[in-house]
């Protein structure tokens, strides 16, 4: 996984465990990424990852900030206190863009996904062909 990371560019990005690998998490091997190493890695996705991402059915972050039936192929996450989400999104008769929000330190994920969704709304409302 490291190795295709580098390929696209995402240098920061570090897999050093798998999902609920608790033993490695207690020695301090935890997997970390940055916004721009995920845009990288969305922006590089084949057609058919790109398709299961398509599929994704948690919308509480980037998707429930754009007009409704838009596109978005995404991927939402959440752990200790963190919540992201890394989108692809698919605006009708236009270039599809890259969206990538992570946040920290809020105790309840609904405030995160409220920001998620607030940065989501503000990057679509912002581009000059949404208005």
């Amino acid at each position: 996984m490291q190795h295709v990371c580098r390929e696209v560019g995402a240098n920061d990005i570090r897999v050093l465990r798998g999902v609920e690998d608790l033993k490695a998490h207690e020695r301090g091997l935890d997997n970390t990424a940055t916004a721009l190493d995920l845009a990288l890695l969305l922006d590089a996705m084949p057609p058919e990852g790109v398709e299961v991402l398509s599929r994704q059915q948690l919308d509480g972050g980037i998707s429930s900030g754009l007009p409704r039936g838009t596109r978005v192929a995404h991927k939402s996450g959440d752990i200790a206190g963190h919540h992201h989400d890394a989108a692809l999104v698919f605006p009708e008769g236009r270039k599809p863009y890259v969206l990538v929000v992570m946040t920290r330190g809020f105790e309840e994920k609904d405030e995160a996904a409220t920001l998620v969704r607030e940065v989501s709304r503000t990057v679509w409302r912002s581009l000059d062909w949404a208005r």
